[in-house]
């Protein structure tokens, strides 16, 4: 059985993956580097209790955040045939978004380059437990919590999503598949 992951401490940012946590804007030699994650599967449960996070908390059984920020050098992520089987749990404290999801947390590409995420199934139950505290937007997800600019396609929850009694939110973003997806 997967041991998995367990966050208990304080953070300004908190990015958690059950394959990768965090991923931005690398190069190599001045060559832009595009990640590939193909074929990876994940079992471990995900536990994020009694952290306090004063900024942004992503969560995902596969890739947690990535994100692009530089209009100079795009970067480029796809996932692809990945598998979750993880829970996630979420009781804490957030000072502005939290984004949870089975598969990708949050995905973001400035430019040319999309987040391209296809053939993926998350089987993972994702709850935020009763006396969460989320002082910014909620995108709560079983496949994509947040895509910016992203191709996405043949994608598969069938993992449950709980929202336990609360909390009070500025905005609440939840979808069976994908939370929230921009152009």
């Amino acid at each position: 059985e997967a041991t998995g992951v367990l966050a208990t401490g304080d953070a300004n940012n908190m990015y958690i993956g059950g394959v990768v946590g965090f991923g931005n804007n690398a190069t190599i030699d001045g060559t832009i580097v595009y990640t590939t994650i193909q074929n990876s599967k994940n079992s471990g449960k995900i536990t994020i209790q009694n952290s306090k996070v004063k900024e942004n908390l992503t969560a995902a059984g596969i890739f947690g955040h990535s994100s692009s920020n530089s209009k100079e050098n795009d970067y480029g992520l796809t996932i692809d045939n990945c598998e979750n089987s993880g829970a996630i749990d979420f009781i804490g404290t957030v000072g502005a978004d939290t984004r949870l999801a089975g598969i990708i947390g949050y995905g973001n590409s400035t430019t040319a380059i999309p987040t391209t995420i296809s053939n993926n199934v998350n089987s993972g139950a994702i709850t935020v437990k009763e006396g969460a505290s989320i002082s910014g937007s909620l995108y709560l997800a079983g496949v994509v919590a947040y895509s910016v600019r992203g191709n996405l396609s043949n994608l598969v929850n069938n993992g449950a999503i709980t929202i336990e009694n609360g909390p009070d939110l500025s905005a609440t973003n939840v979808g069976g598949v994908i939370g929230q997806h921009s152009s």
